[in-house]
């Protein structure tokens, strides 16, 4: 159409021509509805100049009136999930989002609830609590367990100094978790652990764990560990140390006594440091509450004449 536009006297006039805007879409888009669906023709409307708006004459040709394309932007949206998804899909990817979120929710909760407990037994030990991430153990401490994988990382830490055996000795304690493996082999590790600096410097590494298979096989090749008097012991324990006259020291008859009553962990002295882990999980607030009065129980347990030589070691160093 032509529009003429006029202006003040000795403007030239200006005529603006008007095309009609259409767009093509097919006609199972234009009726809406699921492919293969059966409906009613769509109504015909006639305006007064006689032009059938979205009759199948008109659509043969491929084109439709300006009226359709307004509602082209809704018919677009539903029309391929209306062809692929039914109610029951939408309802099964609904259920699967709430329980992907009740199980987000109930972790953070579970994560909570350990926070205060682990705070509260650091109260009462007369201990520090820090729930933030802390990615420096495996550069304070030398023990393996720090040095696994990757993505590592200690959390919920309890820290602080107590008096254990008559002697000041700083504490360590809270969770720790790495990563290992690839792709669908990869797993993330959880465990909890106990560091406690042992009053002198200089003490031989030592390693005291349960044995296993894999110990007996390795053991079968020459690479065995120090066995001691008592069968029983020497059978449920791996002990590892470059000092075997210390081992021995440590482990005398009644500290095997003490160890094999149980569930005794991990025990492995490091740059005098005792890492203290038992079993390879996380441990319940009880067991950390716990876990200083066992070090005191087996730093007891040391001889006489050794604490005294460590003793003497301490005050030549200093």
């Amino acid at each position: 159409s032509n529009t003429g536009f006029s202006g003040p006297p000795g403007m030239v006039p200006v005529q603006i021509r008007v095309r009609q805007l259409t767009i093509s879409f097919p006609d199972h888009a234009y009726r809406g509805g699921m492919v293969g669906e059966a409906r009613a023709p769509a109504p015909v409307a006639r305006p007064e100049n006689g032009r059938r708006v979205g009759h199948p004459a008109d659509e043969a040709t491929g084109r439709s009136s300006f009226s359709s394309l307004l509602l082209f932007p809704l018919l677009a949206r539903s029309f391929p999930r209306s062809a692929c998804w039914g109610m029951g899909e939408y309802l099964l990817i609904f259920g699967i989002a709430i329980l992907i979120g009740l199980i987000v929710y109930g972790s953070h909760l579970q994560a909570r609830k350990r926070r205060e407990a682990l705070r509260a037994v650091a109260d009462r030990l007369g201990l520090s609590f820090e729930p933030a991430n802390d990615h420096t153990l495996h550069r304070d401490y030398g023990h393996a367990v720090f040095d696994k994988g990757r993505s590592r990382k200690g959390y919920n830490s309890i820290y602080g100094g107590v008096i254990l055996a008559g002697r000041r000795i700083r504490v360590r304690m809270g969770d720790y978790q790495y990563t290992t493996g690839h792709g669908k082999h990869q797993q993330t590790h959880r465990i909890s652990y106990a560091t406690f600096q042992l009053p002198w410097i200089g003490t031989p590494d030592l390693l005291i764990r349960r044995e296993n298979i894999g110990d007996k096989l390795i053991g079968g090749i020459g690479f065995d560990d120090i066995d001691f008097e008592s069968e029983e012991f020497s059978r449920a324990y791996w002990v590892k140390s470059g000092n075997k006259r210390y081992a021995y020291d440590v482990i005398h008859p009644e500290m095997m006594e003490f160890l094999l009553k149980g569930p005794t962990p991990h025990v492995e002295i490091v740059r005098d440091v005792c890492l203290i882990l038992e079993g390879w999980g996380r441990w319940d607030p009880d067991t950390f509450e716990g876990a200083p009065g066992w070090f005191e129980a087996f730093l007891d347990r040391w001889p006489e004449h050794l604490t005294h030589e460590l003793e003497n070691r301490w005050e030549e160093k200093s």
